[in-house]
């Protein structure tokens, strides 16, 4: 099997919605659906309507998120905006080309839950601004409308 050669969290995330607190949404990683010795993750996202009592992926209803051919999606986050809308962020890496979009360590998102509000706060850290003296890892913060 291939190495991510990334730090992955095998921890789920959740978020509640604002427009209805029965409505919850959490997301994770997960390998269940890579490829037999590809060593790559997708992220799983499950709904509950009814406060956590049943989900979505259960029955497999749950949304799978999956990167291109060969990439795997990790350190998924996971927010509710004050319309209803389910908003997902995750780390992008490519284990066959060692090479990745955004690689870091942790990431997370948030959401305005106002009446009617869509804007979304994304937040990562990643070492695209390494120098000769070795990754730099810096603060990165994205704000957008789903």
């Amino acid at each position: 099997m291939k190495s991510l050669n990334v730090r992955t969290n095998d921890f789920p995330a959740i978020a509640v919605d604002p427009t209805d607190a029965r409505h919850l949404v959490s997301d994770w990683q997960d390998s269940r659906h890579s490829a037999p010795g590809a060593g790559t993750y997708s992220v799983l996202v499950s709904d509950s309507t009814n406060g956590g009592a049943t989900w979505s992926d259960a029955s497999g209803g749950g949304t799978v998120l999956d990167g291109a051919a060969g990439e795997a999606l990790s350190q998924p986050s996971v927010a509710v905006t004050g319309t209803g809308t389910t908003a997902v962020s995750f780390y992008r890496a490519n284990p066959f080309t060692g090479t990745a979009v955004g690689l870091g360590d942790y990431s997370s998102i948030a959401a305005s839950s106002a009446p009617g509000s869509n804007v979304v706060h994304a937040v990562w850290a990643d070492t695209r601004n390494s120098s000769s003296a070795g990754p730099d890892e810096d603060v990165f913060m994205a704000t957008v409308t789903p």
